[in-house]
């Protein structure tokens, strides 16, 4: 327990971002303990059997508690809820979407991956799947995520007649950019054959990992992974989704964002975003480390809105 609450004051004590206050971070890392315990409780009862099992990842996880130990499993159990709620499981859905609704696709994904031997997946596996790769990459253009990036500008900006300021916000959408005509042929279609070699987009139009020097540092690992994770969709598993549903974007996961014309923003309306992220753990979270998880989200929207 030391090991894991040790780093989190150390990032209090540390020198504060210019948005954040000390109370601000000591709540925050103070939130995460109380979320940590929270989820440690839950497994010491599933282990105990005062707790059902349950078919979540979770109670998969509860499998490793005799190699990792229980501070183990609940880092964990915490760190997937984190990866889950946002891009990656997004991700993941979508995958598992475009896949069952194009069985040919799935069909080529099947051959294609099938004609290799595993360890090859794990060795450079992009050049080995390409059609594999052309589809995951359609899937990441078509339901990019996050819809909207928020940036803070580090030096006076001009740009095609705009201006912004040192210090001024402003927004980027990789979800805009991959849906603009101006950059693609039929936008909103789904064609994994746009990215044979004759087709390559022009640099800078695709921007599944982000954008500039700000990309994720994982994006190659992100693609490796996706890849695996089509293996296994495609080769482990027959897929069947209810008819009539597609990805959506929900409002009740959006993160609210404070305006100067509305009213102020309050605990509440980050309840239902914590929510979500108990109803996709599995975990019992309590009322309280719910308002905790809820006060988080406010005080980092404000920071960021200052």
């Amino acid at each position: 327990r030391r090991a894991d609450h040790d780093p989190k004051f150390r990032g209090v004590m540390a020198p504060p971002e210019p948005t954040e206050s000390f109370r601000e971070r000591l709540s925050g890392a103070l939130s995460e303990i109380a979320s940590g315990r929270a989820v440690a409780r839950q497994l010491k009862r599933r282990l105990k059997g005062k707790e059902p099992a349950q078919d979540d990842f979770t109670q998969a996880i509860l499998e490793l508690v005799d190699r990792v130990g229980l501070s183990g499993a609940s880092y964990l159990v915490s760190t997937l809820i984190t990866a889950i709620s946002s891009a990656p499981g997004l991700a993941g859905a979508c995958l598992l979407y475009e896949l069952n609704q194009r069985p040919e696709w799935r069909d080529r994904i099947r051959a294609e991956i099938s004609s290799l031997d595993l360890g090859d997946l794990y060795t450079g596996p992009a050049r080995k799947v390409p059609d594999t790769v052309r589809f995951i990459k359609e899937t990441l253009r078509l339901w990019a995520f996050p819809l909207i990036t928020h940036r803070v500008a580090g030096r006076d900006i001009k740009l095609d007649g705009v201006s912004i300021r040192q210090g001024q916000g402003y927004d980027l959408s990789a979800y805009v950019m991959h849906h603009s005509d101006a950059h693609w042929e039929a936008p909103d279609s789904f064609d994994p054959d746009r990215w044979s070699a004759s087709k390559a987009p022009a640099s800078g139009t695709y921007v599944p990992f982000g954008f500039g020097p700000r990309t994720c540092v994982g994006a190659s690992l992100g693609y490796s992974q996706l890849i695996l994770f089509c293996e296994l969709a495609c080769c482990a598993f027959d897929l069947e989704s209810e008819p009539g549903r597609s990805p959506e974007v929900r409002p009740v996961a959006a993160r609210p964002t404070p305006s100067a014309k509305g009213p102020p923003l309050t605990v509440e309306d980050f309840r239902p975003l914590a929510e979500l992220v108990r109803r996709a753990s599995g975990i019992k979270l309590t009322d309280e480390a719910l308002q905790r998880m809820a006060q988080v989200d406010l005080q980092l929207a404000l920071a960021a809105a200052r």
